[in-house]
């Protein structure tokens, strides 16, 4: 799906209750929820992970902060930080997100923004055809997802679809640091808000949304939207910032004028204020690992650029040959 790396840190807070929810009844073809691995396997995926995506130092007034260009979905073999990384978290007293997943207080404030957004009825047979993808999706009952706004509803089943290829949301890297950050009793803050979030990633008026929702299902039917996943995984994997870079050649996301304005909404519109609040942090004192989804790690106007022009210094840390 065009939009599905772009957003799919937004989909993951609305998807982690139902994720679990053994009580969902699911199609056949869908692959059994994540397991919580025995403490021993887990162990020793800790001591042997490596770096992947995309991490910088970043140095001004005296003291050190980091950037990490995350995923938000994955798998277990790739997920857990690698040595650079654990640096990283170690050297660093705050967890900087692009929105805190794992506070409720956040999720009721987006499932708050999302209930408030106005409602943009699509046509009859573009309606039925949601309605037949929500009841073939993995991990979400289908009135779950049919509560949703139609974009979030076609933008939730390119993240369920990529399930079905093995990629999961609950290996999201924002998950996982949180989870350091929660064991280490690290501060965690929010750079966003649900609002700032939901108001970048709906599209404008009805004629909008009805085109957003078709292209989605068009993506799912064509089993584009998973190959896409499976494009921008292995780009994060193998930190290839090159072919990250462009990325709006192969994405198939930039292809008419709705497609370019949802990607400055969604990136180009927000890295400014994402910069000053990181650079604000620092200021004060903190230091700070601010992980953010990698596509703002791009571009004229990504983050590295524009904290480079605020005065830091930002050294790219390159994974280790692996």
């Amino acid at each position: 799906m065009k939009r599905l790396a772009a957003t799919l840190a937004l989909v993951s807070v609305l998807l982690a209750p139902a994720h679990a929810d053994d009580a969902v009844t699911q199609p056949a073809d869908c692959p059994a929820p994540p397991q919580m691995s025995a403490p021993e396997a887990l162990q020793k995926a800790m001591r042997d992970a490596t770096d992947h995506g995309f991490l910088w130092k970043l140095t001004r007034d005296g003291h050190s902060s980091y950037l990490y260009g995350t995923l938000h979905i994955g798998q277990l073999s790739i997920s857990l930080p690698g040595p650079a990384l654990r640096a990283a978290l170690a050297a660093t007293d705050t967890l900087a997100l692009e929105i805190d997943l794992t506070d409720p207080a956040t999720q009721q404030e987006m499932a708050r923004e999302l209930a408030a957004w106005p409602s943009h009825p699509l046509p009859e047979a573009l309606k039925a055809r949601l309605k037949r993808h929500a009841a073939q999706a993995c991990g979400i009952a289908p009135a779950q997802l049919e509560s949703l706004p139609p974009t979030m509803q076609v933008i939730t089943l390119g993240l369920l679809d990529a399930r079905r290829a093995g990629y999961e949301p609950a290996y999201a890297q924002e998950l996982v640091l949180s989870g350091f950050a929660h064991t280490a009793k690290r501060r965690i803050v929010s750079l966003e808000t649900a609002q700032i979030q939901v108001h970048a990633l709906m599209p404008p008026d009805g004629d909008s949304e009805a085109a957003t929702v078709e292209s989605g299902l068009d993506a799912l039917e064509h089993d584009r939207s998973r190959e896409q996943a499976r494009q921008i995984i292995d780009t994060w994997a193998g930190s290839a910032i090159d072919r990250l870079e462009h990325y709006p050649e192969w994405c198939e996301c930039t292809e008419t004028s709705e497609d370019k304005a949802a990607m400055r909404r969604m990136l180009d519109d927000r890295n400014p204020q994402i910069a000053r609040h990181i650079a604000a942090l620092h200021a004060q004192g903190l230091k700070v690992l601010a992980a953010v989804g990698s596509l703002h790690m791009i571009g004229t106007t990504s983050l590295p650029r524009l904290l480079a022009a605020d005065g830091f210094t930002v050294e790219r840390i390159v994974p280790a040959v692996r």
